[in-house]
């Protein structure tokens, strides 16, 4: 008969590669961070273009909530959207409500809370220096934008407050995610704008969506927001 020493050793490994087993299977369950990226920027492309529809400069923006364990890391569950918003600022005639802006605000009263530690915020232009402080406030852990802003990016173009030592909060970046649709959209607006044509933003099917009174102008690879 074996020594019950070894027994237990075996028994332990066992339940080692077991649980290694679940992990990798766990693991293999969820997505990879740039297809996951790519994905919830569609989402906020699909914004954009009803800002588009609404006459508004095409910017859209998601939140999606993924909680995790803070002693592990381990996920608590699945990622969630949890607020889709586009601009509405000529729609309200509110300075703050860009896409963002307005996505932070439903993602909070979602969560019921300002703190919005387990929040991935996704927008298609680098957030301004108003966003980005927003997003310093409510303790995001990542933002994901997708075409820089060289007017007024607060993201790492003009200003780089997610990475600014000197605050008591700091978050994750990742720039150029679906950079070509969001300025293609951008530019196809403005041009039209330019021409005075009414209907000049396509839409992911070839439609196109209108885009009258908007006020802001393209220019490389960025926008001035209205």
């Amino acid at each position: 008969m074996r020594p019950a020493a070894a027994r237990a050793a075996e028994s332990l490994g066992a339940i080692v590669r077991a649980e290694a087993r679940a992990a990798r299977a766990a693991a293999a369950r969820i997505p990879q961070p740039m297809a996951a990226d790519e994905a919830y920027m569609a989402l906020a492309l699909d914004e954009a273009r009803q800002a588009a529809e609404a006459g508004e400069v095409p910017i859209g923006a998601v939140v999606v909530h993924a909680p995790i364990d803070r002693a592990t890391r381990r996920p608590l569950a699945e990622p969630a959207v949890i607020a889709r918003a586009h601009n509405l600022r000529e729609t309200t005639q509110s300075p703050s409500a860009h896409a963002e802006f307005l996505a932070l605000e439903e993602a909070a009263r979602a969560l019921g809370a300002w703190r919005l530690p387990d929040c991935t915020v996704y927008v298609t232009l680098e957030p301004c220096i108003m966003c980005a402080g927003l997003m310093h406030q409510a303790r995001v852990r990542r933002c994901v934008f997708g075409a820089p802003d060289p007017k007024a990016g607060a993201c790492g173009t003009l200003y780089a407050i997610h990475g600014d030592e000197r605050l008591n909060h700091r978050f994750e970046v990742v720039p150029g995610v679906g950079r070509e649709e969001s300025q293609r959209l951008l530019r196809e607006f403005f041009a039209a704008r330019r021409k005075g044509a009414p209907a000049a933003v396509k839409g992911a099917a070839g439609g196109s969506t209108r885009a009258p009174g908007a006020r802001g102008e393209a220019e490389g690879e960025g926008v001035d927001r209205p």
